[in-house]
């Protein structure tokens, strides 16, 4: 049961350790909880080593259940970055992840904007809107149509549409 219990403490700290839980005041450092049950490794009499894990991974635990500390791994924070992509500032500093430039996707649902444009449904649940009157989408995008959406200059999002050429969209939701 301890060897299961030490081996969970040893992932957690792996993906906790790897610049996802951090103090506010210092990014380089982890939080005080993390820091404590690190801080076991260096108690050298093996019972009070124990005695310490036992202690401060039930700190641990108590501290990710009242969500003081989140622990996320390298593919849950993808999954943030992809998720939110066109949201201005989703993509932040403090995830450490790498700057998503485009995503892949399938359209679930077609309707049109206030200006005539397209508005998709993508099947990840993100609806994007088209905001460039100038430009349209010469065939009409249907449902499974595929759908490439690539990150622009300024904020901007270009989406192509059964690889015809992009055109501007706004993420709304």
């Amino acid at each position: 049961m301890r060897n299961g219990i030490l081996a969970a403490v040893a992932g957690t700290l792996l993906l906790a350790g790897s610049a996802t839980a951090r103090s506010r005041n210092d990014p380089d450092r982890p939080p005080a909880a993390l820091a404590r049950l690190l801080a076991c490794r260096s108690v050298t009499d093996t019972a009070a080593r124990l005695a310490c894990y036992d202690t401060e991974t039930s700190a641990m635990s108590a501290a990710v259940a009242k969500k003081d500390v989140v622990v996320i791994d390298r593919e849950g924070i993808r999954e943030v970055n992809r998720k939110g992509f066109g949201f201005a500032g989703l993509n932040l500093p403090f995830f450490g992840g790498e700057d998503v430039k485009q995503i892949d996707g399938k359209v679930a649902a077609v309707s049109s904007n206030r200006d005539g444009g397209y508005v998709l449904l993508l099947e990840d649940g993100a609806t994007w809107s088209q905001n460039d009157a100038n430009n349209s989408i010469v065939m009409s995008p249907r449902r499974g149509d595929k759908v490439v959406i690539k990150r622009g200059a300024l904020g901007s999002y270009y989406v192509s549409v059964a690889g015809q050429p992009g055109v501007k969209f706004l993420r709304t939701r």
